[in-house]
């Protein structure tokens, strides 16, 4: 069984890590929607500058921040128990 995450580095990286396949996950999806970056955000309440940013990966948003994207998308953010 691994062990939970033992420090904030290995938190961050691992968080880093699901971001990055979420946003992946979110951009497919714009584009195949043929939605703006400004009109995302008129969606969920965020200025186009911080989707910009997001897209960028130069700052980690919020999980609530990530959700409401998702959602907006619908796009289903599952968990699952890792089988290590």
């Amino acid at each position: 069984m691994r062990p939970p995450v033992e420090n904030k580095e290995e938190f961050d990286h691992a968080y880093k890590m699901m971001y990055s396949s979420i946003i992946s996950l979110i951009k497919e999806e714009i584009d195949r929607l043929n939605i703006t970056q400004e009109q995302l955000g008129e969606m969920v309440g965020l200025r186009q500058s911080a989707i910009a940013r997001i897209f960028k990966k130069s700052y980690c948003p919020l999980f609530d921040t990530i959700f409401r994207i998702c959602t907006a998308l619908n796009i289903d953010i599952v968990a699952q128990k890792s089988n290590e």
